[in-house]
């Protein structure tokens, strides 16, 4: 039941889980959590991938 709702809702909404994701992380970021942990939140093997990704929103990146 819950992936006839949830595909509904992306239907309509046009999102999917990687724009969610994005969304998350790319918040997260605005809102000072540091890269590092938004790369282990993310499950990325290396920060390397996290900054590639979303770097250009961490100056400091």
């Amino acid at each position: 039941m819950w992936r006839q709702a949830w595909s509904t809702w992306t239907g309509k909404a046009k999102y999917t889980p990687g724009s969610l994701r994005h969304f998350f992380a790319s918040t997260a970021l605005a809102n000072g959590v540091p890269i590092r942990e938004v790369s282990r939140w993310l499950g990325h093997r290396s920060i390397k991938a996290t900054v590639d990704i979303y770097g250009h929103l961490v100056p400091e990146a």
